[in-house]
């Protein structure tokens, strides 16, 4: 019997050793010694626990030694116990509880850790493109002022002004990220478009006492340089694993510079009489063009490996622009009429658009 009760506590501290602290020792009467994690004691048996909870029961009379890590040899079979059992019953509940709260909350941060095949990956860089073609109209203006006619009558002059806009867009974007905490990351965007746009301004005059005019057309073929520098945040919501499709949503606030560069082809039908018009189009197109900006979007990546995804997204972005329009007229050297126009371009505008992404 005493050979099979030895075997027992050789085994079952052979257990106790796959843990990674064992603060207490067990020493047989055949001198074998083990670590091993008391929970209890008592005038006739020992209870050890394991590390997947579960409990063994020896007998006092097949130990020689017990040793308690904080309270020392506690027993030998020559001696009996040193301390008394309720002592040592207190100290082992104590730090049982103290063990029990310390795993508990070890169970919690495993439970909360967001499992990431690339979690050692704090940055990541993307390239978006975003195709587009839009039709605007500005702004029209339907001015009027009144002019002394050869026959001395005040004859009231109408001059309506239109300007239209017809994009077509090419829209590249490079975006870096920088992971900050779990599934959130801070980015900054780089972009740059061209456009290629046709506007058509029309300039009529004429006179309502005999219905004479003159009319002058204006079109042009123009391009457009536009770059963005933007500021923001993305969230995602799923795993990053391989072969997933994780969905994410971003904000953003920005600002938009554009450059032009015109070729203009001017006519007029109907009389001349040396009439001249000018115009600031250029630095106009320019402002409305360049403006402040916050977008929110939406979207998924599908991981095709490690470091390597492919992306479709929506975004909404409320644009904020202004800019004057300045004019002047003039007919055989003379100024006739010029003045200047405040318009304000507040607009909400939606795109979609395919990425990719590269983690490291």
């Amino acid at each position: 019997m005493k050979i099979v009760i030895s075997f027992l506590l050789v085994f079952s501290t052979l257990l106790f050793s796959q843990t990674n602290y064992y603060p207490d020792k067990l020493v047989s009467k055949y001198g074998g010694v083990q670590g091993c994690f008391l929970v209890e004691i008592n005038e006739n048996y020992i209870t050890t626990k394991a590390k997947n909870n579960s409990r063994t029961k020896f007998f006092l009379t097949t130990l020689d030694e017990i040793i308690i890590d904080g309270l020392g040899t506690v027993y030998t079979t020559s001696t009996g116990f040193n301390k008394t059992l309720d002592s040592i019953s207190t100290f082992l509940n104590e730090r049982n509880s103290k063990y029990s709260k310390l795993n508990e909350q070890e169970t919690k941060l495993v439970s909360e850790n967001i499992p990431r095949f690339n979690s050692d990956k704090k940055f990541f860089f993307a390239i978006h493109y975003f195709p587009s073609i839009t039709k605007q109209l500005l702004f029209t203006y339907n001015p009027y002022y009144y002019s002394i006619s050869q026959s001395s009558y005040m004859d009231q002059i109408y001059r309506p002004i239109y300007f239209e806009l017809e994009q077509n867009i090419v829209s590249m974007e490079s975006q870096f990220g920088f992971n900050v905490r779990n599934n959130f990351f801070v980015t900054l965007s780089l972009g740059y478009s061209s456009d290629l746009y046709k506007s058509r301004s029309t300039t009529t005059n004429f006179n309502t006492s005999d219905n004479s005019g003159i009319k002058r057309v204006t079109e042009s073929q123009n391009s457009m340089d536009k770059f963005l520098f933007e500021f923001g945040i993305k969230y995602y919501f799923g795993n990053f694993e391989i072969n997933n499709v994780n969905p994410f949503i971003t904000f953003s606030i920005g600002k938009q510079f554009a450059f032009v560069d015109n070729y203009n082809n001017t006519y007029v039908q109907g009389q001349n009489n040396d009439y001249s018009f000018t115009n600031n189009e250029n630095e106009f197109m320019e402002g409305l063009n360049s403006p402040i900006f916050a977008s929110i979007g939406f979207g998924a990546e599908y991981f095709i490996a490690k470091s390597f995804s492919l992306s479709g997204f929506f975004k909404t972005k409320y644009n904020s622009a202004s800019a004057t329009y300045t004019w002047k007229e003039t007919h055989a050297g003379n100024v006739t009429n010029q003045g200047e126009q405040d318009v304000e371009n507040k607009s909400v505008k939606f795109k979609t658009g395919i990425g990719l992404t590269f983690f490291f």
